[in-house]
């Protein structure tokens, strides 16, 4: 008996810690709806004025990667208009294409960036009341009157869900800029 005892608890604690290991790595899963709220309380808690004055990120013509975030989030876009997704602050629609004639060596034109700042957020852990996501801004500036020069801000951004259901901005914490 103490033998299969032994097998039965040795396979659950097998069984377990391979559940254990395994649920982080499935990824988030989330609403377009929730999505939009993560990314307007992280954009609202990080763009601030002491953040602007840090970096070349201003608050102008904000270009949310909708697809590539939602992909991240595991989230299904059902492509409803962001203007009713909720977000707070005017923000449009951006692509990747946006970075297509762009580099940081200054040997792009950077036409399609130059004049907004490309957003995305990637999900690093989520629950049912905390979210912990990279917050990623690509700018470009005019180097010279042929060229621009891209540069990016990737700050991780921690949230927490309030009692009312929205998500709120907590603090921020690595930063990385390139």
């Amino acid at each position: 008996m103490k033998a299969s005892l032994r097998h039965l608890l040795g396979g659950w604690a097998t069984a377990m810690v391979l559940t254990v290991h395994a649920l982080p790595a499935q990824g988030a899963r989330a609403s377009a709806t929730a999505v939009a709220q993560i990314a307007d309380a992280a954009l609202a808690g990080v763009l601030t004025p002491a953040f602007s004055r840090l970096t070349t990120i201003e608050e102008r013509a904000i270009r949310f990667d909708r697809q590539r975030t939602m992909a991240a989030f595991g989230a299904t876009d059902d492509a409803t208009p962001l203007a009713t997704l909720g977000f707070r602050r005017n923000v449009g629609t951006g692509s990747q294409e946006l970075l297509d004639d762009c580099n940081q060596a200054g040997r792009g034109t950077c036409a399609k960036l130059v004049g907004s700042t490309y957003v995305f957020l990637e999900p690093v852990s989520m629950t049912d009341t905390a979210a912990v996501v990279w917050l990623h801004f690509v700018s470009a500036s005019k180097g010279n009157e042929k060229y621009g020069i891209m540069s990016a801000v990737s700050t991780q951004v921690h949230l927490a869900k309030s009692s009312t259901g929205a998500w709120r901005f907590v603090r921020t914490g690595l930063s990385a800029r390139s």
